[in-house]
């Protein structure tokens, strides 16, 4: 019969025999304390991914409760874009990002070029005064004023907007 304890501890204790305790603690810290974390895990070779492999698990779900963005690298050529997709949502969300990387693709040659790194990830927005000054009048004066802002929103300007 099996020790009493909380499920808590089972939890940790459970992950230990599979040598992740420590990684979640850390991981579990930055989630909560909104700390950006670029996590990169190796795992079992590709043709092992999704069987009953001894060493396999689905490192995806076990990250997803932690983790902003987690994805599986599948191919070498794709190596630039996954990581620049984690890189961007740790900074942006400032949350985990998980990166897992099946063994046999770490020796392989990956075709993708090196890209520099957006500026703009770690500047704050902000409109100069003489704009924020120009626009309070109008704003002041509008019955229904309405405030697209983002990257997304150009597309929605004709529906929101009558004049």
């Amino acid at each position: 019969m099996p020790k009493q304890q909380t499920v808590a501890k089972t939890v940790v204790d459970q992950l230990a025999e599979w040598g992740i305790d420590a990684v979640f603690g850390v991981v579990g810290d930055a989630a909560q304390d909104r700390v950006p974390l670029l996590v990169i895990a190796g795992r079992v070779e590709s043709w092992y991914v999704g069987t009953n492999h001894k060493q396999y698990f689905d490192h995806l779900s076990l990250y997803r409760p932690f983790a902003t963005y987690t994805a599986m690298l599948a191919n070498p050529q794709s190596t630039v874009e996954v990581l620049t997709k984690a890189i961007k949502a740790a900074l942006t969300r400032r949350m985990v990002s998980h990166i897992s990387i099946p063994m046999d693709l770490f020796t392989t040659v990956s075709p993708a070029a090196i890209r520099p790194a957006e500026p703009y990830l770690h500047t704050h927005p902000a409109s100069p005064p003489k704009v924020i000054d120009g626009v309070l009048p109008i704003l002041n004066r509008s019955q229904r004023p309405v405030i697209l802002a983002g990257r997304g929103t150009p597309g929605y300007r004709r529906a929101y907007c009558t004049r």
